[in-house]
């Protein structure tokens, strides 16, 4: 990642001024690290998404790269919903950030994770062929996925 996101705290080196005060939180500055893995609110989201795949809570970008930078080249449907549900979660972070500064819409933890796992959820329904074998049952059930991958 080039880390290349324009955050609160790149934002305030450009005039006008602005606090760089992470708006989920509202206690530290906001980096693409903080926004993401740091921050209280987006920790408790990545917990709770963590938990309902059976994967290990990442708590930096580098422990996350890590991680999947070995597993990313997967074509099982657990590893392609690992991935769905990892884009998924920075995509709606951001536009919980994106909500709270420009149309002062907030949004608890749990409501945010419930938009991820309703489009990772309908995302693989979408799927054509579902190969069931590589994903846990109690990861099927916790993503309401299971009616479709038994058998």
């Amino acid at each position: 990642m080039l880390d290349r996101l324009t955050t609160r705290a790149r934002q305030k080196k450009w005039p006008p001024t602005l606090t760089d005060t992470c708006v989920l939180c509202n206690n530290d500055s906001e980096t693409t690290e903080h926004l993401f893995f740091k921050c209280y609110y987006a920790r408790r989201v990545w917990q709770v998404l963590s938990n309902l795949a059976g994967i290990p809570f990442m708590d930096s970008w580098q422990r996350l790269l890590m991680w999947m930078g070995k597993r990313i080249r997967r074509k099982s449907l657990y590893w392609t919903l690992i991935k769905l549900i990892w884009s998924a979660a920075i995509y709606h972070v951001w536009m919980e950030r994106n909500n709270r500064i420009h149309q002062q819409v907030f949004r608890t933890e749990e409501a945010v994770c419930e938009e991820v796992r309703f489009d990772v959820k309908h995302r693989i329904l979408g799927f054509a062929k579902l190969k069931s074998s590589s994903l846990p049952v109690s990861v099927a059930i916790n993503w309401g996925i299971e009616a479709v991958v038994q058998g």
